[in-house]
């Protein structure tokens, strides 16, 4: 008997052996595992720690973890949505508080992921907000990437900009050649009228004095017409856009009797008075000037529903032709002065499209030249400065 008992306890001491051998492997084989989680782990948050992406974890409506970039966007304020169609707008005070509504809005709908993007007007920030919901059974777990793309948003901005412009150039490119073949055609029927009325006036010298009073008023109605159209076709050519010596003072007649054409069918009780004479070529494109003064002409119309005088007048200062045009309407206000040259900003309403300044400002820059706009010192009105360089001699 005490044979088997230390048989017995001998192989009890192998079995505890081999399983102590066994756990002590599945122990080291844990701790290695442990420790290269920790370091993968480690590796990762200092990656995120490092990167221009800002990270948040959110657990049960509270961020539980951030890294640095996402505290440094935290501080700068409020976000807005940028909508999708039929999308409604909503805003947030703060990156936090953006992470904890995203979470849960893709907990709600019960979403995969959610991508959306914020801007922050107030300093042209824009944020691609990543939501992106873990499998945890516990409590649910929503990783929030927050990524700047302002650059990305400011060239798809600018991008739909160049669009919208070069379409609008385009347009007024068709309008120009259609309005040219209709004036070309008007006038040929307008002046056919003009030469059968003076035949008529000289084929029957003694017409009754009411009669040729009638005669004489329609000719001249006439005359006036052809004058009109002339003025239509000369403007309405658009020419190439190849800058060159310029007549500032003839573009700006130009400019002038458009106003005129139109002013005669609206009743405006508004005058222009230019000071051009004596002045060198300037550098620039015919088209592009005349449409230049056309859209400042229009403004300072628009400024003065009542009516009022308009002052166009230039000067040689060293190189450059100094313009200014004043109005007497009501001015700027002082919070939008800083836009006015934005384009598509406009303060007319449904009535303006925000590119006349626009492009009279990127002609300008076009041809070397600067424009600003200020309103009057002790008195109503704005004054629109224009500096164009000399055109050098050919």
């Amino acid at each position: 008997m005490l044979i088997r008992a230390e048989d017995d306890q001998d192989s009890l001491r192998d079995k505890y052996q081999q399983l102590a051998r066994k756990y002590a492997s599945l122990v080291q084989r844990l701790e290695h595992a442990t420790e290269a989680k920790s370091a993968v782990y480690r590796m990762g948050w200092w990656g995120l720690q490092a990167s221009e992406s800002g990270l948040a974890l959110v657990r049960d409506g509270k961020i539980d973890l951030s890294n640095a970039r996402w505290a440094g966007l935290d501080g700068l304020g409020s976000w807005l949505l940028l909508p999708r169609d039929g999308e409604k707008v909503r805003g947030y005070r703060t990156l936090s508080e953006l992470a904890v509504g995203e979470a849960a809005r893709v907990l709600v709908h019960e979403d995969t992921a959610r991508v959306e993007r914020f801007e922050q007007p107030s300093h042209d920030h824009a944020l691609e907000v990543r939501a992106v919901q873990m499998d945890e059974q516990r409590l649910p777990l929503v990783v929030v990437l927050a990524q700047d793309v302002t650059e990305t948003v400011r060239s798809e901005k600018e991008l739909t900009r160049t669009r919208e412009a070069l379409f609008q150039k385009e347009h007024l490119r068709v309008l120009g050649e259609l309005a040219s073949a209709v004036a070309h055609d008007l006038g040929s029927t307008v002046r056919s009228m003009e030469m059968r009325l003076i035949a008529l006036e000289r084929s029957t010298p003694r017409l009754p004095p009411l009669q040729t009073e009638a005669v004489r008023g329609l000719r001249e109605s006439v005359s006036s017409a052809n004058a009109a159209v002339r003025t239509l076709a000369e403007v309405a050519r658009s020419g190439r856009l190849t800058i060159g010596p310029i007549n500032l003072e003839h573009v700006v007649e130009q400019a002038m009797a458009v106003l005129r054409m139109e002013l005669r069918h609206e009743g405006h009780p508004m005058r222009v008075e230019t000071k051009l004479k004596d002045l060198p070529l300037v550098h620039g494109t015919v088209p592009e000037l005349t449409h230049l003064f056309i859209s400042l002409l229009r403004n300072a119309r628009d400024a003065m529903p009542e009516g009022g005088l308009v002052r166009v007048t230039a000067r040689r200062v060293g190189e450059r032709v100094r313009v200014t045009v004043a109005d007497q309407g009501a001015g700027f206000p002082p919070e939008v002065e800083s836009h006015l040259f934005e384009p598509f900003f406009t303060t007319k309403g449904a009535r303006g499209t925000g590119l006349g300044l626009w492009l009279a400002s990127t002609t300008v820059q076009r041809v070397g030249g600067t424009i600003v706009a200020k309103n009057r010192r002790g008195g109503r009105g704005a004054v629109l400065k224009l500096e164009l360089p000399v055109a050098p001699p050919r």
